[in-house]
């Protein structure tokens, strides 16, 4: 506790060496170094091999798509069709994180066990059958 104080302290009360112009300058050159190093990294994958650009293209659509659908579209529909208060639809979002969450390293588990293929098609069979039944949902719970 008082080394953290004492670090408080030195935070607020010693003064900077660097000007902020400066700071500014190598924040901004670590990022473009950072930038040149991945994208030599990736330059030849995606150059050499048209199926990762495809993949990455699906990828990043359906991320787009299903961001859109769930941050927009979702609580309009749970607000004017299913008359759902702003804090009702605030605790959807608040446990689809809290799942979220619990079911990220029981799945990689599940994925190192049996390969990516079983546990990606058997979510993609569940998001399928949700989109499926959502028409005929007549209540928001």
């Amino acid at each position: 506790l008082i080394m953290a104080g004492v670090a408080a302290l030195n935070y607020f009360l010693l003064p900077e060496t660097q000007s902020a112009d400066m700071r500014q300058r190598a924040q901004q050159q670590r990022i473009a170094s950072a930038f040149r190093g991945s994208l030599a990294a990736w330059w030849p994958m995606l150059r050499d091999s048209p199926n990762l650009r495809g993949a990455m293209l699906v990828a990043a659509t359906h991320m787009f798509c299903v961001a859109g659908a769930q941050l927009t579209l979702l609580p309009l529909l749970a607000a004017t069709q299913f008359g759902m208060t702003a804090p009702q639809i605030g605790t959807i979002f608040a446990v689809q994180s809290v799942v979220n969450i619990a079911v990220t390293q029981p799945g990689a588990r599940v994925s190192d066990r049996w390969g990516r293929k079983p546990p990606i098609v058997v979510g993609l069979m569940f998001m399928a059958l949700s989109v499926l039944l959502s028409p005929v949902a007549s209540t928001a719970l």
